[in-house]
């Protein structure tokens, strides 16, 4: 510990003195490398030094080690259903001016690549290009062979960057060739990489090579460089709009890009096109909604928003590596790639590995995502792809990839040494898997040759799931009149279904584990067939994962991008889509006394503040605020609720669970309530079967950015949305109050 702590301070002191001016930077690099092997120090293991060791002799003495991955024999040939995979391309594989006198003569992107080690044991590097080979970007044979590669797999499109500094480019060349020769038969776009470029590949503001600014004229003299690409029949376009992606807003300012995005618009249609269709990428951590700064969309730039552990190797390191490593794999496994977005409209990105050491790994701050497998990247590409499918239009169901050739930054669908083709064979795989459509006739078939069909249905612990679900009774009902319906439970929910006229058995039970068991019960011993609205991986509170065989790739991560709970969970089981609004079976006794218990009151508003998940909640200074201005206004409260978390006395507020109501009495008072505000909880679902105005107040929710809970249409709903629920203002409640009372 004792050299660690030398080591830091010496590092600080001159990283200081450098900033500052006081030594030069070379000077810094050569003290920092110095103090590092100086001080830097642990004791050294030899057993880990030797496993290291005969890590590195192990890496290329096999041809082709397992995990090679062979060329496939056919070609896919893509659908127009098929999600459309746009990756990344770099274009600097070929010698430039600029490189060669700041890299040295003859540098190209394979200079960083090839001289990359493992920095220790189950570290790959390098990454050596396989079928491709150390190619030329200047050589039109180079892009053919890479476009067959592409085509093959199923990539739809290539996305350029392009790099343009206030009128002055550079990597221009492959793209003009590629632009000259229409043979190329790939659809392509581009991405202006408008950042600094600098000797350190980072987009920072030291040792700069090019600066990004905009100049007084520079609009129209980027969107004149870029016209004959769009113009090209190849280029990508959405409803007609070539799609532009530009990778860092922040750097020009919103005030300045918002500027821009008018001005290439407008240029856009005098070149005749119908619109721009402008997407902003995530990179170093852009969260605004890009609408904010009128562009249409956000695109994922991976690694950028990976919220990946950070790991800690153990055994014998390479005392001149300089990166931090993240635990990829556990990333993959928990699926944290579905994260919500402050979007209206957003494009995954799937990251096949990413480790940058080759460029960074020994001079500057690197980082290695440990566990990227062409399996983990199928699995993550499958789900993006079932999403897009459910979230965009034909039009611009879109996905990308990072990236076709970021070998540098080990990154790349381009066949190497080590696995061969097989992250393209992953591309082809996700694709084809997608093409198995949802199965819709589950149940259906189920039931072929019997008359009067026994059916369970399994939908147990979310009391907003049940209510919500009701339109699947009488679904099966409708369909098969004859047939005997049992709901399966959670005891302290029953009372949700207690009074359903359809519903011929109501079993209760503790678990879904355990509701589980009670189905493969009653399918083996008295063959009633279950209609299982849970998706499959859900935890059970009882412990165990629950497992739904009938549409498996329906799970936590996506449900909610199916429409609605209703439309998803019937889904989920096997039934078409169902978009009903709900029905919400009174105790016929549950009006009379509740109003007995609020007699005096004849018009209200009525407010639930309190979900059953705290990500739901909306804060409760926020409600105390707006109660106490609707108050103001004239409007009697009654927040609903087993709980009374707004604490007002005043004559015009009333809370139920003052009152000892029951579930039933808490629903009269909601049906006859003149107005519903609150959170996505059971009670916003039963306004939503009583058609009550309701103004229901959204966030994200686990992976899902903008959703609703609702899979039916109503004009008298307004659901407010912010990517923070607590961002939701006062005054947006209000005024949404005052909106959906007109209808």
């Amino acid at each position: 510990m004792k050299y660690r702590l030398q080591y830091y301070f010496f590092k600080t002191i001159h990283k200081i003195s450098y900033a500052l001016g006081l030594i030069s930077k070379e000077r810094y690099k050569s003290r920092k490398n110095k103090y590092r092997i100086r001080y830097n120090k642990a004791p050294i293991n030899l057993s880990a030094k030797e496993d290291y060791l005969n890590y590195l002799l192990d890496q290329n003495h096999k041809r082709k080690p397992e995990s090679f991955v062979d060329i496939d024999e056919t070609n896919f040939v893509r659908r127009n259903s098929d999600t459309k995979i746009i990756a990344w391309y770099l274009p600097q594989f070929h010698q430039i001016d600029v490189n060669n006198k700041f890299h040295g003569q003859g540098f190209t992107e394979w200079t960083n690549v090839t001289r990359a080690i493992p920095a220790f044991v189950g570290h790959y590097q390098p990454h050596i290009p396989y079928d491709v080979g150390f190619y030329d970007l200047l050589n039109p044979d180079t892009f053919k062979r890479q476009i067959e590669l592409a085509t093959k797999y199923g990539i739809y499109a290539f996305c350029f960057h392009w790099y343009w500094f206030s009128g002055k480019r550079t990597m221009e060349k492959p793209l003009e060739l590629f632009l000259k020769h229409k043979e190329f038969n790939i659809k392509f776009c581009i991405n202006w990489a408008n950042e600094n470029w600098s000797t350190l590949w980072d987009g920072g503001n030291k040792d700069l090579i090019f600066e990004q600014k905009l100049q007084e004229g520079d609009d129209e003299k980027f969107f004149n460089d870029i016209l004959p690409y769009m113009k090209d029949e190849r280029y990508v376009r959405i409803n007609g709009a070539p799609l532009l992606s530009i990778y860092r807003p922040q750097v020009f300012g919103k005030d300045r890009f918002i500027a821009l995005t008018k001005k290439l618009r407008n240029l856009a249609v005098l070149a005749g096109f119908p619109d721009l269709y402008i997407v902003i990428t995530n990179a170093f951590d852009f969260s605004d909604n890009p609408s904010e700064w009128h562009a249409d969309a956000l695109v994922e730039f991976p690694p950028f928003g990976v919220r990946a552990d950070r790991l800690v190797i153990n055994g014998y390191i390479n005392p001149y590596f300089h990166a931090n490593v993240f635990d990829y794999a556990k990333y993959c496994r928990e699926k944290k790639y579905l994260y919500p977005h402050n979007a209206n409209v957003y494009y995954r990105s799937a990251m096949i590995s990413f480790d940058n050491t080759a460029r960074k790994g020994f001079s500057n701050n690197g980082s290695v995502f440990l566990g990227s497998t062409p399996l983990n990247f199928q699995a993550n590409l499958e789900d993006i792809i079932f999403e897009s499918t459910q979230i965009h239009s034909s039009e611009n169901n879109i996905v990308f990839i990072n990236s076709w050739n970021e070998w540098a930054e080990g990154s790349h669908l381009e066949p190497d040494h080590k696995y061969g083709y097989a992250y393209l064979k992953a591309v082809r795989n996700a694709l084809e898997k997608a093409r198995t459509p949802l199965n819709i006739s589950a149940i259906e078939n189920c039931c072929e040759g019997i008359s009067n069909p026994k059916f369970v249905i399994n939908c147990v612990e979310s009391l907003g799931d049940i209510i919500a679900c009701e339109p699947i009774v009488r679904y099966l009902k409708g369909k098969f009149q004859n047939c005997y319906i049992a709901w399966i439970i959670s005891e302290k929910f029953k009372d949700a279904i207690k009074f359903n006229p359809n519903i011929n058995e109501i079993i209760t039970v503790s678990t879904l584990l355990e509701a589980d068991r009670q189905c493969e019960y009653l399918h083996r011993e008295k063959d009633f067939i279950c209609v299982d609205l849970h998706y499959n991986g859900r935890p059970s509170a009882g412990g165990g994962i629950h497992s739904n065989t009938t549409n498996s790739q329906i799970n936590e991560y996506n449900y909610y991008s199916l429409n609605g709970i209703l439309s998803a969970f019937s889904l989920i089981a096997g039934l078409p889509p169902l978009h009903d609004s709900p029905i919400f079976w009174l105790n016929p006794g549950s009006e009379i006394s509740a109003f007995q218990k609020f007699s005096i009151l004849s018009k209200y508003i009525v407010i639930h503040t309190k979900p059953s998940e705290s990500i739901k909640e909306w804060p409760t200074n926020k409600w105390f605020r707006l109660i106490n201005e609707l108050i103001n206004s004239g409007h009697t409260i009654i927040e609903v609720g087993l709980e009374n978390t707004i604490k007002i006395h005043n004559s015009h507020f009333f809370a139920t669970a003052n009152y000892n109501c029951t579930f039933h009495e808490n629903a009269a008072l909601v049906k006859r309530a003149s107005l519903f505000i609150g959170v996505d909880s059971c009670f916003a679902h039963i306004a939503n079967c009583f058609n009550v105005p309701s103004v229901i107040l959204l966030g994200s929710y686990k992976s899902f950015g903008k959703h609703t809970p609702f899979s039916n249409y109503r004009a008298n709903r307004i659901e407010i949305y912010k990517h923070e629920i607590s961002a939701i203002q006062e005054t947006e409640v209000l005024n949404a109050a005052f909106t959906v009372q007109k209808f």
